[in-house]
């Protein structure tokens, strides 16, 4: 898992995956995951969207999401992955 952490994560991070973690663990410090009370308190539209090939929200989770947060709909985005580490994503 290390070696696929370096080769997904080379253009944002030149392989360090040390790098990449300390960032991964700031975000989950930052933005911890909202129960489902404070989901169903979001009350502005939502577009909530994925990669097709995206390892962090899967479109079953997406549907999952959208049960809870009103007015939301989901994209998933056909050949795609998105990540916000990465400059260009072109995984395959």
């Amino acid at each position: 898992m290390i070696h696929q952490m370096m080769e997904r994560h080379e253009e944002a991070h030149q392989g360090n995956w040390q790098e990449f973690m300390r960032h991964s663990a700031q975000d989950w410090r930052q933005y911890p995951q909202l129960t489902r009370n404070e989901l169903s308190c979001i009350t502005c539209p939502a577009l909530l969207i994925a990669g097709e090939h995206d390892d962090f929200a899967t479109e079953e989770q997406l549907q999952e999401l959208c049960l809870w947060v009103q007015d939301s709909r989901y994209l998933v985005a056909p050949g795609c992955i998105i990540d916000p580490t990465c400059l260009e994503n072109s995984p395959f």
